[in-house]
């Protein structure tokens, strides 16, 4: 068990009894019986990094008793607008269009993804619909905006598939997604298939991956250790 001290910019908000399996959404659940604020009007951060619906505790919070961890509220429009996504299929590009006319900007745009309310899929196929229109200039500022890509690799790593342009390349976004899931060393370029840290870091995730390394790494004695 693991005790969250929730605070507010302000002020302290609540302690959590949370047990280490838990996901963010459990205990941002938790913090909205005890203070009433909706799940989706919670921003929860440690430190300066936010955490995401999906992560699981045991593999992002320090290995202490207490943490310390800080809430940002979302405007009642924000929250608003999030619900009604949520009743959206936003695999259709109709209803993605009808997203935006709700006030769906890009600083919510992050947040769907964060939530998993929106997915990097139905963004980049669905990409080359929209033309020179608000829809693909909003699709455009979320795919390539860096750190929201690398925190949506952060909760499914096998999204590098869908992950465009150089930030296919970027180390740091490709090291994200083979932590999470080390399986997504298959989508990453040959520079990163060849390149031991990355190796290393997806067979530690999936001993498997070692079947996606090149460059002689995949029969490299050190790496395939760390399998057994």
């Amino acid at each position: 068990a693991i005790e969250l001290r929730v605070a507010s910019l302000s002020d302290e908000v609540c302690a959590v009894m949370a047990d280490r399996s838990w996901s963010v959404h459990e205990v941002k659940a938790a913090v909205e019986d005890c203070e009433g604020v909706p799940v989706l009007g919670q921003r929860l951060l440690c430190g300066s990094t936010e955490l995401l619906d999906a992560q699981v505790l045991d593999r992002i919070l320090p290995a202490s008793e207490v943490t310390h961890l800080v809430l940002v509220r979302r405007s009642p429009a924000h929250v608003t607008c999030l619900k009604r996504l949520c009743n959206l299929d936003l695999s259709y590009s109709a209803d993605l269009e009808e997203a935006i006319e709700l006030g769906l900007d890009k600083d919510l745009g992050i947040a769907a993804l964060h939530a998993g309310i929106l997915k990097l899929e139905q963004l980049t196929i669905r990409n080359s619909w929209y033309g020179d229109s608000p829809t693909a200039r909003l699709v455009e500022e979320l795919l390539s905006d860096r750190e929201t890509i690398i925190a949506v690799m952060r909760l499914d790593g096998m999204d590098l598939r869908h992950v465009q342009g150089h930030l296919r390349n970027d180390r740091d976004v490709v090291m994200a997604a083979v932590c999470q899931n080390g399986l997504a060393l298959q989508w990453a370029a040959l520079e990163h298939r060849c390149d031991r840290a990355v190796v290393k870091a997806a067979v530690r995730e999936n001993r498997r991956a070692i079947d996606y390394a090149c460059g002689g790494l995949e029969s490299d004695t050190e790496l395939r250790y760390c399998i057994y």
